[in-house]
């Protein structure tokens, strides 16, 4: 049940991502979001991405790790989701590798304190609570959100 979450949380955020690109909010996203997952011999080399997605003509690429519980955003995780982004800018995203990168955190929801605490290592946090706000018409004035997004939200 929790690996089905996952991938469902993991959903909600690309999906999200592309609505609010789509929208000229938040990180605009010239390539569809991915994941990205090899799945080499030894589990020690082992690279998992939960979003990729990048910006071609701002040479800007943005990887993101899901939690489905924010304390799992730990020193642990955090290190082991940056030595994957190096291994696959060296590797696999070497397109990459001149580019400027943002990593982003994603979870359901996070603390005040998570999150400042979060942000001062420069990394992005983003909750459903920001994504929920991000997509909400009437902050902007606009008619309503797509069904994708209504969907995303539980909003339909």
């Amino acid at each position: 049940m929790e690996t089905l979450e996952g991938l469902a949380f993991e959903r909600i955020v690309a999906e999200a991502t592309e609505e609010l690109s789509r929208k000229g909010l938040g990180f605009a996203v010239t390539n569809r979001v991915r994941g990205y997952w090899n799945r080499p011999r030894s589990a020690d080399a082992s690279v998992e991405l939960d979003l990729v997605a990048w910006n071609r003509d701002d040479r800007v690429v943005r990887f993101g790790s899901c939690k489905r519980r924010s304390d799992k955003h730990d020193a642990q995780a955090l290190s082991r989701f940056r030595a994957h982004v190096e291994t696959f800018v060296s590797s696999t995203g070497r397109r990459f590798a001149e580019w400027r990168r943002e990593h982003v955190l994603f979870s359901p929801k996070f603390t005040q304190e998570q999150r400042t605490r979060l942000e001062a290592e420069e990394w992005i946090c983003r909750d459903l609570s920001d994504l929920r706000r991000s997509l909400r018409p009437a902050d902007r004035g606009e008619r309503g959100m797509s069904r994708t997004a209504a969907k995303i939200l539980g909003e339909d």
